[in-house]
């Protein structure tokens, strides 16, 4: 969980000049803005993705933590629950194939985010059937929310980033994880990389693309496919297979972007670990991408 007004704090610009305009056409030496033309050595593109494909959804309720003690018991928070919602008539609000799971994490020392979340769907579950989902899951404790949060973001950036001109960046530029949706890490972490192959000369793609990152990258999108392919059973019984990992493959397929052979680990053991029903559904989504 990121404290955007801390981070903005933490990381001045002091010496830079700042734009604050759209742009409208973004190119490899400048920029096209409502007023202007800006002129750059060098541009890089931090837009975020463009709103295609495969999508994470989310809706969540801030409570207190006395509210939220029921669902975290004894933990300090939970990633991912995805035991399924029982309808009164038997049925889960998964039977449709999409499912959910709540995530659970506390935002200071007295409020915690309680959100239902839609890792990949394409069409994803929209808010207001995840509001629902979250509404039959807590029952009374979403009441008295202090604060409500929607999320609606596209899984995939540009193809092949590292061919882009201007430099794609960021969840643009394929430093989000398709299975997570997480980038923030992975961007923080590649800024130093670009910055310092800028200001030595060299081109930053390079840098930040190297044969093994490109590699990942491309079992990554592979991967983003075969989870869409999985219905609500297989889905949950990846994960559980997936948190049972030796924790150095969890941490390679989930950080190493450059971790080739620890990716391929982690996946070769994930498919081996997999009943042959999903062996077959995630052998098929890899080869034909769906």
């Amino acid at each position: 969980m990121i404290d955007n007004a801390g981070l903005q704090r933490a990381l001045t610009v002091d010496g830079a000049r700042i734009v604050a305009e759209r742009a409208t056409r973004v190119a490899a030496d400048h920029l096209i803005t409502d007023s202007g033309i800006v002129r750059a050595s060098t541009v890089v593109d931090a837009r975020g993705t463009s709103g295609q494909g495969p999508r994470q959804t989310a809706f969540g309720v801030v409570v207190t933590r006395e509210r939220a003690r029921p669902v975290l018991g004894a933990a300090e928070a939970v990633l991912m629950d995805w035991t399924p919602i029982e309808e009164t008539d038997g049925r889960t609000l998964d039977d449709s194939g999409m499912p959910s799971f709540l995530y659970a994490i506390p935002l200071d020392d007295e409020r915690v985010l309680l959100e239902e979340t839609c890792l990949a769907g394409d069409p994803p579950l929209t808010i207001t059937e995840l509001r629902g989902r979250l509404e039959a899951r807590l029952g009374g404790l979403a009441e008295d929310a202090l604060d409500t949060e929607s999320v609606s973001f596209s899984l995939e950036g540009i193809d092949s980033p590292w061919r882009h001109k201007p430099l794609s960046f960021g969840a643009r530029g394929g430093l989000l994880h398709p299975a997570t949706g997480y980038s923030i890490g992975m961007s923080l972490a590649a800024a130093r990389v670009v910055a310092d192959a800028i200001a030595d000369g060299r081109a930053p793609a390079d840098d930040l693309w190297p044969a093994g990152a490109r590699a990942v990258h491309r079992l990554r999108t592979a991967g983003l496919h075969a989870l869409l392919a999985l219905d609500a059973d297989q889905t949950r019984g990846f994960f559980a297979t997936f948190a049972r990992l030796p924790v150095a493959r969890q941490r390679a397929y989930l950080s190493g972007r450059t971790d080739l052979p620890g990716s391929v680990a982690a996946m070769l053991t994930l498919f081996a670990r997999a009943d042959h029903r999903t062996r077959r559904t995630l052998a098929r989504a890899v080869l034909t991408g769906r």
